[in-house]
């Protein structure tokens, strides 16, 4: 066989394919339903995503700030005692 022929013989309609061709218009319509779906699923898992990185950079936040904060009862306060500012208007140390 020539490679015309090759090509004119895949070409050929089947009788599979005539069949399949007759109800053009529901398979377009299970074709754009199977889109849809698939367009909202995608959407979904997005959705998914992103809320699932906002809660958990909330968890660390707040995590972090426990722990930058300590205990009221290991409070240090701290006193400094000033002397009164000098003709130069500058506190000094005791």
């Amino acid at each position: 066989m020539s490679r015309n022929e090759i090509r004119l013989r895949k070409n050929r309609i089947s009788p599979g394919d005539i069949a399949r061709h007759r109800n053009y218009g529901k398979l377009m319509r299970r074709h754009d339903r199977y889109l849809k779906m698939k367009r909202s699923i995608i959407a979904l898992v997005y959705v998914l995503i992103i809320s699932l990185m906002i809660l958990l950079y909330m968890l660390t936040k707040r995590a972090e700030q426990k722990k930058a904060t300590p205990a009221p009862a290991e409070k240090a306060v701290q006193t400094v005692h000033c002397a009164p500012p000098s003709r130069t208007g500058v506190a000094t140390l005791k």
